[in-house]
């Protein structure tokens, strides 16, 4: 686990969960993430467990899901963060099969079996109360988008179109669990400065309060995101605090070209 994964994951930690189960296809990545979370654990019978997990494939999203509830009893929480994007930026003439067939498989099936599972194990817990007489809660799951979720990027169509679907399933599963007690919201990050993001933009321009793409006149703060602020957002949209909120879209670093708005975080 890396960027924004590895650091929802440590968030949760901090903010004082019982347990978490943190996966990925790297299982060898998984170990400075689970250090990291008992070093800020809050909960004082806090494990974390590591499992491999390719999340294209059905049998290894099945079995997340049931080794997470066999050790901890129950699922909370569920955030769907695995994701791929395009290594560098191809016109739609030019793109090649293997690659867009990989960015969906990732970005949409995964997304996909993740929340059929989770849906499936949160329907079987029990209702807890939120509001005395007004809400309970059966479990909350988020999705990480993109800016592409919302604005076409060019020359990124695959990833754009994958992106797309996040929101779209999103809203189609909160439209039939809603009513479950199941609260299910994206976060849209837009330039976040992840290794990914390192690896894809190889022309920074340093400033005071963070890294810089040169195309920085697109961004409202002037920088670039860093993912403890991605995390944040995740964690309030999992949390009671946002007990009223399902299929919203929060747009993070938002300006950016024509699909301007003003603020720090947007609501759809």
């Amino acid at each position: 686990a890396s960027g924004i994964g590895q650091t929802v994951t440590i968030a949760y930690a901090k903010a004082g969960v019982e347990g978490i189960l943190t996966c990925d296809i790297n299982f060898d990545g998984l170990d400075a993430t689970i250090e990291e979370c008992k070093k800020v654990a809050s909960h004082p019978n806090f494990r974390v467990l590591p499992l491999k997990v390719d999340v294209r494939i059905d049998r290894d999203v099945i079995n997340m899901i049931e080794t997470a509830v066999k050790e901890f009893g129950r699922l909370d929480y569920a955030a769907n963060v695995a994701g791929v994007s395009c290594l560098a930026y191809s016109w739609l003439h030019r793109s090649r099969y293997g690659a867009d067939y990989n960015i969906h498989a990732i970005n949409i099936r995964g997304v996909f079996l993740c929340m059929r599972e989770e849906i499936k194990a949160m329907l079987k817990n029990e209702l807890r109360p939120l509001i005395p007489g007004l809400a309970s809660t059966r479990g909350s799951i988020v999705n990480m988008g993109s800016l592409a979720s919302v604005t076409p990027v060019p020359g990124m169509t695959a990833y754009t179109a994958a992106k797309h679907a996040v929101v779209g399933m999103t809203k189609a599963a909160v439209v039939s669990h809603s009513g479950d007690g199941i609260r299910i919201n994206t976060v849209n990050p837009g330039y976040t400065l992840t290794p990914q993001a390192r690896a894809f933009f190889t022309d920074f321009t340093p400033y005071e309060n963070g890294t810089l793409l040169k195309a920085d006149v697109f961004l409202c703060p002037k920088r670039m995101g860093s993912p403890e602020e991605m995390a944040d957002a995740t964690l309030f949209l999992s949390s009671p605090l946002s007990s009223y909120m399902t299929v919203s879209k929060y747009k993070q670093l938002i300006s950016f070209l024509a699909n301007a708005t003003v603020g720090v975080f947007h609501i759809q």
